[in-house]
Parts: structure tokens; sequence; C-alpha cells
């Protein structure tokens, strides 16, 4: 008994929780964005970097823009930045009411209706994609492609609708709105995954140039400090050589000025004594082996 019970109050919930998300755009249209933003991580897209959700569209100065018919914000479901300039938009609010009850009807006749009424509803959104001009309020100097992308995210309500009528697509083309599931929808942004790898590439190929002509002015930077130590290290030399010329123990130099005070009487610091004439020639020897 309670086996039954359990099974009977899991379909009530279930029939109640079917029945709410039928008649319940909001929940639809959050349901359609979860799927669209598992669609884009599963890619390994990133938010911020390579799509925006609900970003609210501004005009070239910045303004807020706000919907002719509704007056509401402009603000898709998701912006994918295509690469580092171009845009697209998609917009997953697509009714999948009329479909269910199309699904879930067993009458012949009442089944072709409810199709129609599925196929209106997804031209319906494709008509109000196309008014809003979406493509027009990209805020530059970023641009957006000629088209908006509307996502149906059940493969099975767009293939029914377009084997009803083929031609549903390509006229929702004409309108600028390219209407995507699951399926056509991943390998389009498969493609924008490859375009970012590129760019990518290309950017660390740009950072690498730029890292080599970096090293290569620091190279040549290092090497004229070297040269220019140098060239100091062969003045302090040159001024060496002639120091140590005032200490020859020959003619004018300051040894032989001292050591004839010496013997004057005058008296060295015990200290600091002068160097023996010896000490004094080694000295000089040092010098000139500097001067070699």
């Amino acid at each position: 008994n309670q086996s039954i019970e359990s099974t009977a109050a899991t379909k009530s919930a279930a029939d109640d929780l079917v029945r709410a998300f039928k008649h319940d755009s909001k929940l639809q249209g959050d349901w359609g964005e979860c799927v669209l933003e598992e669609l884009l991580e599963s890619l390994g897209l990133q938010e911020g970097i390579h799509f925006e959700t609900q970003a609210t569209l501004r005009d070239a100065g910045g303004n807020v823009l706000y919907s002719e018919e509704t007056g509401k914000t402009m603000r898709p479901d998701v912006i994918v930045h295509l690469d580092m300039k171009k845009d697209v938009i998609v917009d997953s609010k697509v009714s999948m009411t009329a479909f269910m009850d199309y699904v879930a009807c067993d009458d012949v006749e009442q089944r072709k209706t409810l199709l129609k009424n599925h196929i209106d509803s997804l031209k319906k959104h494709v008509d109000e994609l196309s008014k809003k001009k979406y493509t027009s309020y990209v805020k530059a100097p970023r641009e957006t492609v000629d088209f908006v992308i509307m996502f149906v995210p059940r493969s099975a309500a767009l293939w029914t609708a377009l084997s009803e009528e083929p031609a549903l697509w390509r006229n929702a083309m004409e309108k600028c709105v390219y209407i995507a599931d699951e399926q056509t929808l991943y390998a389009a942004l498969r493609i924008v995954k490859l375009t970012w790898r590129q760019v990518q590439q290309a950017q660390n190929q740009q950072r690498v140039f730029e890292l080599a002509n970096e090293l290569l002015s620091r190279v040549g930077m290092f090497v004229k400090q070297m040269n220019a130590v140098g060239d100091s290290l062969d003045k302090a030399q040159e001024a060496y050589k002639k120091g140590m010329a005032k200490f020859a123990d020959k003619g004018q130099s300051v040894l032989t000025t001292c050591y004839k005070l010496k013997q004057l009487g005058a008296k060295q610091d015990d200290k600091n004594p002068l160097p023996t004439e010896l000490e004094a020639v080694e000295m000089q020897g040092i010098g000139n082996s500097s001067e070699g």
C-alpha cells in the first residue's frame, strides 16, 4: 500500500510539474537559459571572457536601451563573443506549451491543430526577435553579425516543426534570425572555441615578440653599461699609474723629497712609517706591471 501511495504521489508531483512548466513561460525561459549556459560551459567557454549572460544592451554613448514594443530594457539571454571584436546574440525564450500539448494529444485531427499552433509560436518568436534588432545595439567598438540565434532547447520541437514546414528556417533567416537546436548550436559553438584558440595563439605569439624585443633591448642596455664600466676602470687604472709614479725613488717623486727631509732631521710617524727604498722599488714595479 505504501509503495502504491508513493508511486501515486510521485506521479501527481510530476503531473503538477508538467502543468506548471506548460503554463509558466518564465519557468520555460529559465530552463532554456540553463540548457544554453550548460552548453556553453561544456565547451569550456568562460563567462566574462567568451560570453555574457543577461547583459543590458547600451548604445555607443553608454545609455541603456529599451524595447520599442514593450518598453523593457534590451537584455538578451546570452551575448557570445566570436572573437576579440565580433558578437552574436542568442535568445532562448521559446515557448514549448503548444509542442507539449501536441506530444500529449492522442487525437489525430487535434494534433494537426496543435502542431500548427506550435509552428505559429515559433514564427511569432522569430518575428519578435527580428523586430528587436538586437544586432544594431551592441556598444562600439564591438560589432555583431547580421543575425540573432534563436535557441530551441528541445531538438524534437524544432525538427517536428521543420518536418511539417521545411522552409521555416529559411524564412526565419531572411528575417536575420537563425533557428538552432542543441546539436546545431553545439557545432557552431565549437567553431567559436576554435576561433578563440587561434586568438589565444596569436596573443601568445605577440607576447613572445614583445618579450624578445624587451630582451634584446635589455641586453643592448647591459652591454652599453658594461662598456661604461670598462671605460671607468681604464680611467681608474690610468689614475693609479700616475699616482704610483709619485712614489718612484728618483727624480722629483714624493718619496725622494721625504727621504731628504728625513736626512735633514724630520721625524717620521712610527705608526705610519715611510716605505724603505726596497719597498718603494717594489711599489714602482707593481705600477709598471699594471701599465703593461
